[in-house]
């Protein structure tokens, strides 16, 4: 990992091997102005280009921008490539860097400095995840999260200068304004990888208002990414998809869980559909099982992802269909069985466990019960559908009576994340539940939390130009 920071303008001769880079720039600071001018200068804008393609042994002009007034730097890699405002460009008194003046992937904008009687205060720097903030009276703006600089307070004497990255100076009530703060290019180079696996939240079984049978719920959805492009001081937000609860209507699919960064890729795995109740089942990741009935056809629902959940069977039993896994189609039923999840699926290079399976369909006579399968809830008979394990994105089982009693099919499981990687590329990574495999580091998510990723080793330049 090579992280090289710009604070003057340069050239940056991109490495041999090194075919795609990350480019965050920064633009300058306004100065605040003198005195009687009473104005506080703007921040500085911000801009990324998450994976720019780049060619070994070529000569990349990066341009710095410096704090001046009325007007600061731009900063900019490869000419138009990437481009953070500076301030002032955008209105009079001094704006802050605009999201209309950059160039990039991802573009926040610097705060507003202010004019007001007794002198205002300058605007916050943008930060990499968040704009800067505006001056309120003599109090400079915040600097936005993460890396902008605060905006300069103005005071009697001389304005405070603004904050570094990119922060508006103050203005100087009764004496000199303070300065801008200049910009910033930062390039980031040879990203590690982590595999990542992220399970949806599960479906409910189908329930009952009596004399029928839900089908059982389908899975969530499995995602694997092997190559998950990670750089040090990512922040991942992990968010666990709750599987749908336990319900004796249609329509509640599980959650989806998430896996994603600022800057790099979203993994969103979808929750699954829910087993019929009195009904077809319903659509999502692995569709539910069709409910139960001694008068008409009920289909599975479609695996938008994954597999179909199995159809019901029509005569006194009223067997259900089995919800679809993750790996395999829930069973259809039969004259003699209501039907059985289908298989979860197991992602080997994460772990063995088998995720997202399907759960089993109720039945109101003597047929028999439909499985879950791979922590999926079994088929009931005059009871609530079985409730599915939580954290394997599995679904519930359907709820059946042979009585006018009303059950409920059984609760889908929550999802899951996990992160795995080669423990000596990496430093101490955070978040969720740690714990080691031979040569490697896993982090177990079962709840919404956040990964931070650190290395153990990288360079760091800083170039002068």
């Amino acid at each position: 990992m090579a992280v090289q920071i710009f604070t003057s303008n340069g050239t940056w001769v991109c490495p041999a091997q090194i075919t795609s880079v990350r480019v965050e720039c920064w633009g300058a600071g306004c100065d605040g102005q003198d005195s009687g001018g009473l104005i506080g200068g703007g921040g500085g804008a911000y801009a990324r280009l998450n994976a720019f393609t780049v060619t070994p042994g070529k000569a990349y002009a990066v341009v710095v921008g410096q704090n001046a007034w009325p007007t600061a730097g731009d900063s900019s890699f490869d000419s138009t490539a990437c481009v953070a405002q500076g301030a002032g460009l955008a209105g009079w008194p001094p704006t802050g860097g605009t999201v209309a003046g950059c160039t990039g992937d991802v573009k926040y904008a610097g705060g507003n400095g202010l004019q007001i009687a007794g002198g205002g205060g300058g605007g916050g720097g943008a930060g990499n995840a968040g704009a800067g903030g505006n001056a309120s009276g003599t109090t400079g703006g915040a600097g936005g999260s993460v890396g902008g600089g605060k905006g300069g307070d103005a005071r009697a004497g001389g304005g405070e200068n603004g904050g570094y990255i990119g922060g508006g100076g103050g203005n100087g009530i009764s004496g000199s304004g303070g300065y801008g703060s200049p910009g910033q290019v930062k390039i980031t180079y040879e990203l590690q990888t982590v595999k990542v696996l992220v399970v949806g939240g599960g479906g409910h079984g189908g329930g009952t208002g009596g004399y029928s049978s839900g089908g059982g719920g389908g899975g969530g959805e499995v995602d694997y990414n092997a190559t998950y492009s990670v750089a040090p001081g990512d922040v991942i937000t992990v968010t666990i998809g709750a599987g749908s609860p336990q319900s004796s209507t249609n329509g509640q699919v599980g959650e989806s869980s998430v896996f994603g960064s600022a800057f790099g890729a979203t993994i969103t795995s979808l929750g699954g559909g829910c087993g019929g109740t009195g009904a077809a089942g319903t659509n999502g990741a692995c569709g539910g099982g069709g409910a139960g009935s001694s008068s008409g056809a009920r289909a599975g629902g479609t695996g938008t992802v994954h597999y179909n959940g199995g159809a019901n069977y029509i005569d006194a039993d009223r067997p259900a269909g089995g919800g679809g896994g993750a790996g395999a189609v829930g069973a259809t039923a039969t004259g003699t069985a209501a039907g059985n999840g289908g298989a979860g699926l197991a992602t080997t290079a994460i772990n063995t466990t088998l995720y997202a399976g399907g759960g089993g369909g109720g039945q109101t006579g003597t047929a028999t019960l439909g499985t879950g399968t791979n922590g999926g809830g079994d088929g009931k008979l005059n009871a609530i559908g079985g409730n599915a394990t939580a954290n394997t994105g599995s679904s519930g089982g359907g709820g059946a009576s042979s009585t006018a009693t009303t059950y409920n099919g059984g609760a889908g499981g929550s999802g899951i994340v996990i992160v795995r990687y080669q423990t000596s590329l990496f430093g101490n990574c955070i978040g969720g539940s740690k714990s080691t495999d031979g040569t490697d580091t896993l982090h177990t998510f079962t709840g919404t939390s956040t990964f931070t990723v650190d290395f153990a080793t990288y360079c760091n330049f800083i170039m002068y130009g």
